[in-house]
């Protein structure tokens, strides 16, 4: 009959699949005692030895003490008695299963590693899409204020070419304010007491601008260089304003018409053309305003009156202009204004 094994009770069939302790001498199932092939290969070739579970408890002193037919194990048996294979077998499992819960410790710490890893690389990745987006917004921004600089450069441009601008208009303003002034002169009544035309008006405004140098005849080859120092004479910085000379005479009685961008320049020479006088290089240059013919007729007739008076034996008596008008006043008067200026 076969044995069986003590642990499952079934048949002992492969003696190869069996293992017998090396105490007892009960046979059990390789599988029963929780041994593979490669176990079984592993002990024969290394000449190991079997030893049952229930020898190597707290009953295998009492079952040496009874039975007494071996040698190898006296009458008390520690835990060091134990034999080696077993003993070093139940260390190395013992060591596996606290590696094995080791190794289960490290898996969830592994797990959890992996999904903080997973997480700072979400973050990371979000942390990149905002450092690019404020780094193209600080990019639109830098073009948005290059932009603004190049306008304000612009702009500051157009300032500086306004403020040229307003002033020459102010410039103009003024000048167009005396020019204005005259023909709110021109507008009165003269001497003949007719009223002025709105042509001759416009024929006095043009003509403010001009002046009537004569007696230079002896400068047609430089004209324009010898006319100008005798501007600049009368007026320093006068010249600069002179846009037009023309000749009008011919032979001996040359006449030079000069014309100036502003009147006012025209009347400050003509207030201080006296100061020829002083010079013998001009003593022969005379300098007048450009008269309309009107203007003349009227210079003419006020020259008549005047005499007409001298001859009547009114003395300290002149022709003189008084807000662009001749007018016959007293020398005297004139000599006392100049004295208080």
């Amino acid at each position: 009959m076969p044995k069986t094994c003590p642990t499952c009770s079934k048949p002992l069939l492969d003696e190869v699949l069996s293992l017998s302790c090396n105490s007892c001498r009960t046979s059990f199932h390789a599988s029963c005692v929780d041994y593979t092939p490669s176990d079984i290969e592993f002990m024969k070739d290394n000449s190991g030895t079997f030893t049952c579970a229930k020898l190597t408890r707290s009953k295998l002193r009492s079952y040496l003490t009874a039975s007494n037919t071996s040698e190898h194990f006296p009458s008390t048996v520690s835990s060091q008695d134990e034999p080696v294979s077993v003993r070093h077998f139940s260390q190395l499992m013992t060591k596996m299963s606290a590696m094995a819960d080791n190794l289960a410790s490290m898996t969830v710490h592994q797990r959890d590693l992996s999904a903080d890893i997973a997480e700072i690389k979400t973050t990371q990745s979000k942390l990149v899409d905002e450092i690019s987006g404020c780094r193209a917004l600080l990019e639109e921004h830098f073009t948005t204020l290059t932009k603004h600089r190049v306008k304000i450069d612009q702009h500051n441009d157009t300032i500086q070419l306004l403020e040229t601008q307003h002033y020459a208009l102010s410039t103009e303003v003024t000048s167009l304010g005396s020019e204005i002034n005259s023909i709110q002169e021109m507008m009165h009544f003269d001497s003949s007491s007719d009223i002025v035309s709105s042509s001759e008006i416009i024929e006095r405004v043009k003509r403010s601008h001009n002046i009537v140098v004569r007696g230079a005849s002896d400068i047609d080859s430089s004209r324009f260089t010898e006319i100008s120092k005798i501007i600049a004479h009368i007026d320093p910085g006068a010249e600069k304003q002179i846009v037009d000379m023309v000749r009008l005479g011919s032979g001996n009685n040359i006449i030079w018409k000069v014309t100036f961008s502003t009147s006012s320049a025209v009347s400050k020479i003509l207030r201080n053309k006296k100061t020829l006088l002083g010079n013998t290089a001009y003593k022969n240059v005379r300098i007048s305003d450009d008269l309309t013919q009107l203007q003349y007729e009227d210079l003419k007739k006020l020259c008549v009156e005047l005499k007409r008076r001298q001859d009547a034996g009114e003395t300290h008596l002149t022709i003189n202009y008084i807000k662009g008008i001749p007018t016959i006043v007293s020398s005297e008067t004139i000599s006392k204004n100049s004295q208080l200026q």
